[in-house]
């Protein structure tokens, strides 16, 4: 039998060792919960600065294409209304002098037809008008229409959707989106150098999906993540950061005989 005098001590020993066990359990959990704080606060701040890069990418992409569509107002549209204004000179003293003649009409009437058409082209990269009217689905249908015209590349749509259905996508979101497969489509025709290009855009209870297969060179996730950190290019950080403003994914598959970019918007109920 063990003395009351060993028992009290044991007890008391005990006691301390659980009392000491439980206080660095405290203490474990404490600085655990304290880690994993400091670990979510630094990847949250991770994710934020990558979403800030992203959109600083995709501002500066926007400002990009604005200079340029002023490039060429000024390059292309401004030396051929300087040169009408000259032609236009030149008729009125030939009109003085009794030496005008209608056929003197001819070169200002194409003139007047490629300033038409330069600032149909730079009011259409801006803001396309016939999306704007018809929407997201008619527009990229009359886009692929028009790659076709484009040197050897076989392009074609497939809807798998009833006619002209009503996306519940604002403008804004469209006009994302109508951006998105035209930096896409414009990839794969120069970088993927691709022949065949099918554009098929689905619309689900709960979401838009539009996917373009080619028969290009693929490229798959990893390889887009290697090439975002690499490049000094704005295009596909742009493209990733459009489908971040639209809480949607780009996934990207590589096959030897068809790959294809598929993009998911979900829809905002």
């Amino acid at each position: 039998m063990i003395p009351s005098d060993n028992l009290v001590s044991l007890i008391i020993i005990a006691t301390l060792g659980i009392l000491t066990l439980c206080a660095f359990i405290i203490v474990f959990v404490v600085m655990y919960q304290k880690n994993m704080m400091q670990k979510n606060h630094e990847i949250r701040a991770l994710v934020q600065q990558k979403q800030i890069e992203l959109f600083d990418a995709a501002s500066q992409a926007e400002e990009r294409e604005k200079e340029r569509i002023a490039r060429n107002l000024h390059d292309e549209i401004n030396p051929m209304l300087t040169l009408l204004k000259q032609n236009l000179q030149k008729h009125k003293f030939d009109f003085i002098k009794n030496k005008f003649s209608v056929d003197h009409f001819e070169n200002d009437y194409v003139l007047i037809e490629k300033i038409a058409e330069g600032i149909r082209s730079s009011s259409y990269e801006l803001v396309p008008s016939f999306m704007i009217k018809y929407g997201l689905i008619d527009s990229l249908t009359d886009y692929i229409r028009g790659l076709n015209d484009i040197g050897n590349l076989k392009a074609q749509i497939t809807k798998n959707c009833t006619d002209n259905p009503t996306l519940p996508l604002t403008k804004s979101d469209q006009l994302n989106i109508y951006r998105m497969c035209l930096e896409i489509t414009n990839n794969l025709i120069k970088h993927a150098l691709c022949d065949v290009l099918n554009l098929s855009v689905t619309v689900l209870e709960q979401e838009l999906s539009i996917e373009l297969n080619h028969n290009g060179q693929g490229i798959d996730n990893s390889d887009i993540d290697e090439i975002i950190k690499t490049s000094k290019g704005l295009g596909l950080k742009s493209l990733k950061a459009r489908a971040l403003i639209l809480n949607g994914d780009i996934n990207y598959r590589k096959d030897p005989n068809n790959s294809s970019v598929r993009l998911s918007i979900p829809f905002k109920v």
